[in-house]
């Protein structure tokens, strides 16, 4: 009992922390998304990309709202066994498809630093 409650308390602080790491990995689509030029226009107004990016934000908005309701449950001390597993299930899964997303556009940029900082935090989310 005191492990699974301890499992539970980490799932909150868990999931702010995939968050984070998706947001990254997000922004940094973005803004290579925005700087590189296909035949003479800025990859973000591609349709398929507007679409990889707007699937995105919005997998990051619902895993955020997630998180913010099992904060908050935390907050009022109730019980928070299915609001923190729904969070950290959330957010881990959108920081891995945000560093899946961020890793493949990475093969073309200049800016390969970070990327594999973001595969190492994709694959510490995969425990707990």
């Amino acid at each position: 009992e005191l492990v699974n409650r301890l499992l539970v308390k980490g799932r909150v602080p868990y999931a702010a922390n995939a968050l984070g790491t998706a947001v990254a990995a997000l922004r940094m689509a973005v803004d290579y998304a925005n700087r590189r030029e296909t035949f003479g226009r800025p990859l973000a107004s591609r349709q398929a990309i507007q679409w990889m990016l707007a699937d995105g934000a919005t997998e990051l908005e619902a895993a955020r709202m997630l998180t913010w309701k099992a904060a908050a449950a935390k907050d009022r001390q109730e019980r928070i066994t299915l609001e923190a597993s729904m969070a950290k299930l959330a957010a881990s899964e959108a920081a891995h498809r945000a560093a899946d997303r961020a890793t493949a556009a990475s093969r073309c940029w200049s800016e390969r630093r970070l990327v594999p900082e973001l595969a190492r935090e994709k694959q510490l989310s995969s425990f707990s």
